[in-house]
């Protein structure tokens, strides 16, 4: 932050990768309008420099927070697929 100068841009790749929550990206937009530096994310080919795409913005976060959320959630999934398996596997059977 201490290197952007007023009225510059912070270049993203990805929104997902300017914070690790949905309130991260926001506070950090809301902090680079505090001192006038705009955002442009290049993968979602949005920014901060018109009044149009500023909610665009904040959709798109919401929507990263969502993704990232999916796969928390998927991750979560298949560990617990892949212990239960494990399990299945190593439970003893009885003779037929």
């Amino acid at each position: 932050m201490d290197e952007l100068r007023s009225g510059g841009t912070l270049l993203v790749h990805r929104l997902d990768r300017l914070g690790r929550s949905l309130a991260h990206p926001v506070c950090i937009v809301n902090r680079l309008g505090r001192h006038q530096v705009g955002l442009r994310s290049l993968h979602e080919s949005i920014g901060t420099s018109t009044a149009v795409s500023r909610p665009k913005l904040h959709l798109f976060a919401e929507l990263a927070g969502f993704e990232c959320s999916l796969t928390i959630e998927r991750t979560l999934d298949r560990q617990a697929a892949a212990r239960q398996r494990t399990l299945d596997l190593t439970s003893e059977r009885p003779d037929p």
